[in-house]
């Protein structure tokens, strides 16, 4: 019907894939000029916006974003959008209204050029280094991209929750334990006020929570995360959210995503159900997860699609063959072997953005485990379990002025003791991981990977004094903040 442009901005080079074609679809009329029209997909270049194949002129277009914070950046390529207005002819239209909405925002846990993936809040993210545009990092394509890294996610969820990245965009400062993270997503469990999405739990407590959500019910949830790794999402808000496209009985739209739910010629993309029973020709490599665009009109809040075109089938990653360690040879433990006792003397110290455990050594054990909760009265079905530790132990990029609760298990080969006493500590007021995300990821990285790892405070205030690479300007910073900063430097 028409050939489309697709444009990608990776670093400073221009990638053009022209996508006519691919998958055998397409035919049929073109809607008559003036149609009104809803398009929901990628914006592809820029100079008005590219979505779907149409170039649609936003002069006098509404532009809603959904986070006030992204209003100056403006439209740009590689984001999801769904554009309303009318049609030109078969290649323009005119744009009432272009509205975006991410799918997460938050910090990178994890990060792999093998696998070509990210974890960020607990969500898997795929990219294509050829395709997914890489935004405000600190080098071309994916060389500046690190864990701790605030990263904005535009792209397409597949039937698993893995969302297909189309736009990765860094968002300054790196995070710490206060910044605003926000994530969409069904509700996979939810016991009272605690939920998950995709495996990442939610802690609701003293939220008020949409009447009537339940498993399956997709969620919007803003909020905290108290610890890179192994802790909830704090949430703040949780509203609904409409995960597919809204239109009028009979309105013509074009809808870009990748395909679930596949049964003969009717699935599921995003949350728009399509009937492509009556479409022109359905071609071959529709399959569950592959990225489609389907045209056609809506009834009764069903695509009723009359062209199908196959637009990406995802590349088959193939990991690495494991590397074969042979299995440690077992030292036998005799039959009448007990279960250690609980380990006593536990003790919790609070410091920058840590607390160290410890404890008295117990006869016979092997290993220990230590649980841990923000809420006391932990135990070893609430508390977030650490194995293999060892005493003292340290617990590290916690939030500041915090208080945290502890208890401890001793493990041999014939079990878990029963748990020790509970110990907490409060983490210093002083918040080091934000002080050092202000005033020096900038310069020595995000502090996870900081250039100035076991720096002391004295070093750090001999090269303030002494404006060192331009430091002078932080000789506002008190003696506890620079002791803060050093501290976190030993993480």
């Amino acid at each position: 019907m028409r050939v489309k442009q697709w444009l990608f901005v990776v670093g400073a080079a221009l990638f053009a894939l022209s996508l006519a074609g691919c998958g055998g679809g397409g035919g049929g009329a073109a809607p008559a000029a003036g149609t009104p029209v809803v398009s929901k997909g990628m914006i592809t270049q820029l100079g008005s916006v590219y979505v779907n194949g149409i170039k649609f002129n936003v002069n006098n277009a509404a532009i809603n974003m959904e986070d006030p914070t992204d209003v100056s950046g403006g439209l740009k390529v590689g984001m999801i959008v769904t554009v309303k207005g009318t049609l030109d002819d078969a290649s323009n239209g005119t744009a009432s209204s272009v509205d975006f909405s991410d799918n997460l925002k938050g910090p990178i846990a994890t990060f792999s050029n093998i696998s070509s993936s990210m974890t960020v809040l607990g969500q898997k993210v795929r990219f294509d280094p050829a395709r997914t545009v890489f935004d405000n990092f600190s080098g071309a394509g994916t060389m500046g991209v690190k864990p701790g890294q605030m990263v904005q996610v535009s792209g397409m969820a597949d039937a698993s929750g893995t969302i297909i990245a189309t736009r990765i965009e860094r968002h300054l400062p790196d995070w710490t334990p206060s910044s605003v993270i926000e994530l969409k997503g069904s509700i996979g469990t939810i016991s009272g006020t605690t939920f998950t999405i995709n495996g990442l739990q939610v802690d609701a407590s003293g939220v008020t929570l949409p009447t009537g959500m339940t498993i399956g019910t997709f969620v919007r949830v803003e909020g905290t995360l108290p610890a890179l790794s192994g802790a909830p999402l704090k949430a703040t808000e949780v509203k609904l959210f409409t995960e597919g496209v809204q239109a009028e009985e009979g309105k013509h739209a074009e809808v870009e995503g990748l395909v679930s739910g596949l049964t003969g010629t009717t699935f599921m993309i995003g949350g728009t159900a399509v009937d492509a029973s009556g479409a022109s020709s359905f071609p071959a490599g529709v399959a569950n997860g592959v990225m489609v665009e389907v045209e056609g009109t809506f009834v009764n809040n069903v695509l009723k699609a009359t062209t199908v075109r196959v637009e990406w089938t995802p590349p088959v990653v193939t990991p690495p063959p494991p590397v074969v360690t042979p299995p440690p040879v077992p030292t036998p433990i005799p039959v009448d072997t007990p279960v250690p006792n609980a380990p006593s003397t536990v003790t919790a110290t609070g410091g920058t953005n840590s607390v160290s455990v410890s404890w008295t050594a117990v006869a016979g054990a092997t290993s220990y485990n230590l649980y841990w909760s923000t809420t006391t009265g932990v135990t070893t079905a609430t508390g977030t379990k650490i194995t293999g530790v060892t005493s003292p132990s340290r617990q590290t990029f916690l939030a500041a002025n915090t208080t945290y609760f502890y208890i401890v298990t001793a493990m041999n080969g014939a079990g878990e003791s029963a748990a020790s006493s509970q110990a907490s500590a409060t983490t210093s007021a002083t918040d080091g991981v934000a002080l050092y995300g202000t005033n020096c990821a900038g310069c020595h990285n995000p502090l996870a990977t900081s250039s100035k790892k076991n720096r002391t405070a004295a070093q750090i205030q001999a090269a303030i004094n002494g404006n060192v690479g331009g430091m002078g300007f932080l000789s506002t910073l008190t003696a506890a903040q620079v002791q803060a900063i050093a501290d976190v430097l030993t993480f």
